[in-house]
């Protein structure tokens, strides 16, 4: 794990093609720290056929949706429409207004696919699902 600011610890898995952001603080340095390696990492997306898969851990107790957090994440929302991909975000179950601002805050605008789930596996699986799903739409394309 890579710990790009105080609270934001990054990792790949599935050789680089997940990326598992955990967001154990929000606090303005930390939550900019987060947007602003959200965007390198989508405007630096290089393969528009490959999929963009990232997981955002948001279990930790100390964390929640804050405006400012509502407010970076509407802005990453629209960058490159043309990446396609999936957002899982993890929460702790007791996290039910955070889910109710998630989905009114990004899904009309996204052009990624984004889940809410209460358990890490069930997010790395549906992942890993998009790298399949991903895989054989090219191969339709290109036959």
């Amino acid at each position: 794990m890579n710990e790009i600011a105080p609270g934001i610890l990054t990792e790949t898995i599935e050789d680089g093609k997940i990326h598992i952001i955990t967001i154990k603080s929000i606090t303005r340095p930390s939550v900019n720290a987060w947007a602003q390696h959200i965007k390198d990492l989508i405007t630096g997306w290089e393969d528009t056929n490959k999929p963009y898969l990232v997981l955002y851990d948001f279990t930790d107790p100390k964390v929640s949706f804050t405006p400012y957090v509502r407010e970076k994440s509407a802005e990453l929302t629209t960058l490159r429409p043309e990446v396609t991909g999936r957002i899982a975000v993890v929460l702790s179950r007791g996290a039910i207004n955070f889910l109710v601002m998630l989905f009114a805050q990004l899904r009309p605008r996204a052009a990624r696919q984004i889940k809410i789930f209460f358990d890490k596996e069930s997010a790395l699986a549906w992942l890993n699902d998009g790298t399949t799903t991903q895989k054989q739409q090219t191969r339709q394309t290109d036959a």
